[in-house]
């Protein structure tokens, strides 16, 4: 590990040895943030629920998911091995999805993105997801507000493709 990146986790070690008053508001934003997240028609979000990062999956109905050509496969999100050139199709068309939907969220000032892999070149292949990361730094309302923007995009493009 660089050293710069040792003295950093030290230090943060300290900090939080000395007050866990930032976990404690992280706990509270990641909880504000999961109220709206999961009541969030189409999308689910496997990542645990101590993490502050999250990843949004697309999770429609098998035969609306076969229609638009997308991955009916249920958890894990990830698949042992390279993917099969349909199930490489199939990611392709999720991601465009989940892009619409990151799209719309900037559009309307909220910052997340869809996860960036190397595709074809990690072992189990991870499924498309949208990343969002909450922070002890964020105001309760930001996050709220961030989420309900989140949920609104999702559920409109989703809709708009016929995965609702």
């Amino acid at each position: 590990m660089p050293p710069l990146l040792s003295v950093a986790g030290s230090e943060s070690i300290k900090r939080l040895a000395a007050s866990t008053a930032p976990l404690e508001k992280l706990n509270i934003n990641l909880r504000a943030a999961q109220d709206v997240l999961l009541q969030t028609r189409g999308i689910k979000f496997p990542s645990d629920r101590r993490s502050p990062v999250i990843h949004l999956y697309i999770a429609s109905s098998a035969a609306a998911a076969e229609k638009q050509g997308l991955l009916t496969v249920p958890e894990p999100t990830y698949f042992s091995g390279k993917p099969s050139s349909s199930e490489a199709a199939r990611f392709a068309a999720e991601e465009k999805i989940l892009q619409r939907i990151v799209d719309r969220a900037l559009a309307q000032g909220v910052m997340i993105t869809r996860a960036r892999r190397l595709k074809g070149q990690e072992n189990p292949e991870p499924r498309p997801s949208i990343r969002l990361t909450i922070s002890a730094a964020m105001t309760l309302e930001d996050v709220q507000q961030s989420c309900r923007i989140v949920k609104g995009c999702a559920e409109t493009v989703l809709g708009e493709e016929g995965l609702l």
